[in-house]
């Protein structure tokens, strides 16, 4: 296929989507959010998460990946990440 047929049936199919069609969501983790009171909150999806609290998601991603200690004042772990057990503990 050449690359200008590509980029037709590239620029056709994206003209066919419909505006309020969500392509996202495949990918989601769920996790978990710890105030300073070691109450915890359980979110579907970091996006979830950011829309609820108002915090930019790409903060809180970073903090579930350990590159940051806190995102909004809360602390953010992944669901699946065992380290906020111990967050609870203390």
């Amino acid at each position: 296929m050449d690359m200008r047929k590509a980029k037709r049936l590239k620029r056709i199919g994206m003209m066919n989507l419909n505006g309020n069609m969500k392509l996202g969501g495949w990918n989601k983790k769920p996790c978990v959010r710890i105030d300073s009171e070691g109450n915890f909150t359980v979110y579907q999806s970091i996006a979830e998460a950011g829309k609820a609290n108002g915090v930019y998601s790409t903060n809180i991603c970073r903090c579930c990946k350990g590159k940051s200690k806190n995102a909004g004042g809360y602390r953010w772990f992944y669901e699946d990440d065992k380290k906020w057990f111990e967050e609870i503990k203390k």
